[in-house]
């Protein structure tokens, strides 16, 4: 997360990942080294997951893009809490971190 927004994703290995409709449109910033992949829908626009160098081999899927996001259960852990606002909420049931883990 970056400027503050707070988007709930789910983290899993790019092998248990798969789009079963059509492929991405894929932005990666040319000016960076290691910039994240950010991978979007190509119809609406909407950003789907990102790929970072510094977690390779994961997806990091954004939630509400999910068709049945009920199949999702909820977080087991909060991370880049410290880039929350007020208004978002975390339990204090699970882990919460400023950054990622280490």
């Amino acid at each position: 997360m970056s400027g503050g927004s707070a988007n709930l994703i789910m983290g899993m290995l790019d092998s248990d990942f798969a789009y079963t409709n059509g492929a991405p449109a894929i932005f990666q910033r040319a000016d960076l080294d290691e910039g994240v992949i950010r991978e979007f829908c190509t119809t609406c626009g909407t950003h789907i997951l990102s790929r970072s160098t510094s977690a390779p081999g994961v997806a990091l899927l954004k939630v509400g893009t999910l068709d049945d996001p009920s199949v999702y259960s909820g977080p087991d852990v909060a991370i880049y809490v410290s880039e929350k606002h007020d208004y978002h909420l975390v339990s204090d049931a699970i882990p919460q971190f400023a950054r990622l883990p280490e």
